[in-house]
C-alpha cells in the first residue's frame, strides 16, 4: 500500500486538532466515523513523518490514543490511555501496560498495530535521556506499507520508505527482498527500517543494518551504567510490539 507523496503542509491541519482534543466525546462514544476519520488522519501523518526523517509529535500520540480507546474491546482496561488522550500525562511503563494486550488483541490489524507502535516510539523517545536526532536527513520520496506474513500464518506490517521513485513494480519488488530480510533478522529489522532516514532501496540495506544496530535498549541501558562503556554519540529508539530496539544515530 503507498501513500501520496507526504505535504508537509498537512502537518499543520494536525496542529489545528490540539483544541479540539479538549472537546471530543468520550472514545466509546464518539461512533465508528469520527474514529475511522482519526485513525485515517494519524496513519497519514505517521506516514508524512517518516517521509521527514522524524517520529511523531504530541498531539498525534494523544489521537492515537483516543483511537485506540475508541477501538479497544470492552475487557481491556484503557484508562490510562484516555488519561493520555485527554492530558497528554502517562509514562510509558503505564501506557504500555494497556497498549500492549491491546496490540496482542487477535481483532487488531496489522495498521493497528503500526498506530500502536508508533505511540510506543513516541514515548520511548520522550522518556529516554537520549541525543537529539540528526535532522539533516534528506526527505524520503516514497512511504509504502506491505503486509509481513510470518510461519505461523500471522500477519505484521512491514513500513519502509525511499529515497527514489520506484513504481508498483519496483515497489513489489522491493517489498520481496525486505520482507526476506525481515524474516532473515526479525523484528529488529522491521524497527531498523523505521528509524529515520534509513532507505530501504540502499543496495547495501543488510549491511547499513547490521551496522547501526545496537541492541535492545536493556542491553544499552546496561552498557551505558558500566564504568568503561562507550556508547553512541546518538541513536534512535524504534519500539515493535513492545520492545525497543536501539540504533545508530
Amino acid at each position: 500500500m503507498e501513500r501520496p507523496t507526504p505535504n508537509p503542509e498537512r502537518r499543520d491541519e494536525l496542529s489545528e486538532l490540539e483544541e479540539l482534543l479538549q472537546t471530543l466525546p468520550e472514545p466509546k462514544e464518539a461512533g465508528i466515523f469520527v474514529t475511522a476519520m482519526f485513525s485515517d488522519k494519524t496513519q497519514d501523518v505517521i506516514f508524512e513523518t517518516q517521509a521527514a526523517g522524524q517520529n511523531i509529535d504530541p498531539i498525534t500520540a494523544r489521537l492515537i490514543a483516543y483511537t485506540l480507546t475508541a477501538h479497544a474491546p470492552d475487557e481491556l482496561e484503557t484508562a490510562r490511555l484516555r488519561r493520555f488522550f485527554a492530558t497528554g500525562i502517562g509514562s510509558h511503563e503505564h501506557l504500555k501496560a494497556e497498549y500492549l494486550p491491546l496490540r496482542e488483541h487477535p481483532a487488531m490489524e496489522p495498521e493497528e498495530h503500526l498506530l500502536i507502535d508508533s505511540l510506543g516510539t513516541y514515548l520511548a523517545n520522550r522518556e529516554g535521556d537520549q541525543p537529539r536526532q540528526d535532522r539533516r536527513a534528506r526527505r524520503m520520496g516514497q512511504v509504502l506499507f506491505a503486509l509481513l506474513t510470518h510461519a505461523d500464518g500471522h500477519h505484521d506490517g512491514l513500513l519502509f520508505k525511499t529515497r527514489a521513485q520506484v513504481g508498483e513494480l519496483g515497489a513489489a519488488a522491493l517489498g520481496l527482498r525486505l520482507a526476506r530480510l525481515a524474516h532473515d533478522h526479525g523484528e529488529p529489522f522491521i524497527a531498523f527500517l523505521r528509524a529515520p532516514a534509513v532507505d530501504a532501496a540502499a543496495p547495501d540495506i543488510e549491511a547499513l543494518f547490521r551496522t547501526a544496530y545496537i541492541g535492545e535498549q536493556d542491553e544499552l541501558d546496561a552498557v551505558r551504567k558500566a564504568p568503561d562503556s562507550t556508547h553512541p554519540v546518538t541513536w534512535n529508539t524504534v519500539e515493535i510490539g513492545g520492545r525497543s530496539y536501539v540504533f545508530h544515530g
